[in-house]
């Protein structure tokens, strides 16, 4: 016995003519035109693309060391209250 696929819903075989009328109501066909940007800057993606999995890890490692360092530093101070502070304005 062969399974016959029921389209009980639409019949278009794949392609479906409300995702382009989508996209030109929603953002005029913009994906089908030439990328707008006429200054020299580089993309997001092409600066993404040339970083490395490794310094990435290694910026990490830089940030947590540089947090904890500063958190250690922070922990072992000896001051227990803040240093008073001198206000110029006279309390009413």
């Amino acid at each position: 016995m062969a399974l016959v696929p029921l389209n009980l819903l639409v019949n278009h075989n794949g392609k479906s003519k409300r995702q382009h009328v989508t996209c030109v109501h929603k953002c005029g066909d913009a994906c089908s035109k030439p990328v707008p940007n006429t200054s020299d800057n580089e993309y997001f993606g092409d600066i993404v693309k040339s970083m490395s999995r490794r310094s990435i890890l290694q910026a990490g490692g830089v940030a947590v060391l540089a947090v904890g360092a500063g958190s250690a530093l922070a922990a072992c101070s000896n001051t227990s209250q803040p240093a008073p502070t001198t206000s110029s304005s006279a309390a009413p």
